[in-house]
């Protein structure tokens, strides 16, 4: 069973900014964005299961203690992407849902980390029809990283091909 101080931290990841290293226009919280992973799930996926859309909602939950930290930093050092794995368990832990993602499937995770990075292009293409030219390069990252992905569902790669361009 949750704490009261559980669900108040886990209430607050919903607060957290993501991409505050880029300069954008408006918020972009985790809130927002978990909600628009669950989204593209639920639009996406032919039966999603309910640890997936859990895993969805809570993904990120450790960036109220961790912060968002930018993939690059992680991939350029990755004895910092060592740390801040081993503090995002613990702080999964101290927020009641250790279990997260061990409840998901090997296709599950996938789907997980697919849609993740798929809604973070997405945000970065609306960034760009705002005249953010900050968000390109991030944009173009996510793209060559996604269609150099070996192992793609068929729905995710449908919409990637015919609604996005992508070549995959």
């Amino acid at each position: 069973m949750i704490t009261y101080e559980q669900l108040q931290m886990l209430r607050a990841t919903g607060h957290v900014q993501r991409c505050h290293t880029t300069p954008h226009h408006g918020s972009y919280s985790l809130a927002e964005h978990c909600w628009h992973v669950m989204h593209l799930i639920m639009s996406l996926h032919p039966n999603p299961s309910l640890a997936l859309l859990k895993a969805a909602a809570y993904h990120d939950s450790p960036e109220m203690i961790t912060g968002d930290i930018p993939a690059p930093a992680k991939a350029d050092w990755p004895n910092l992407n060592q740390a801040v794995k081993e503090a995002e368990a613990s702080v999964l832990d101290l927020i009641g849902i250790p279990e997260l993602f061990h409840d998901l499937g090997v296709e599950d995770f996938l789907w997980l980390q697919l849609l993740d990075r798929l809604e973070l292009y997405l945000w970065c293409l609306d960034q760009i029809s705002l005249g953010n030219a900050h968000a390109e390069d991030m944009a173009e990252r996510i793209r060559k990283g996604l269609e150099a992905q070996p192992v793609i569902p068929d729905q995710i790669k449908k919409f990637m091909l015919h609604d996005l361009q992508f070549v995959v």
